[in-house]
């Protein structure tokens, strides 16, 4: 994974995170609320990013495919 690759982790779980503290309003339970934001945001990061590494993938070997499949056809020729 690059470093490129890594703010597709990072950027969402940093957003959530956000906007999770900025939504919370409960006076009760301080802890255990920032606790769940963060677990929240890192679960978000974590799906987000393994989202888009499934994606990325996935392009690499279809587009490798269909190089092959026509690497193939011209060596029949």
């Amino acid at each position: 994974m690059s470093e490129t690759d890594i703010r597709y982790y990072l950027l969402p779980m940093v957003i959530v995170f956000i906007l999770g503290i900025a939504a919370k309003n409960i006076a009760d339970y301080l802890a255990l609320h920032f606790f769940i934001i963060m677990g929240v945001a890192i679960g978000m990061g974590i799906l987000i990013g393994g989202v888009h590494q499934l994606f990325l993938y996935l392009w690499k070997n279809l587009s490798w495919f269909g190089k092959k499949k026509k690497a193939a056809e011209q060596v029949q020729m």
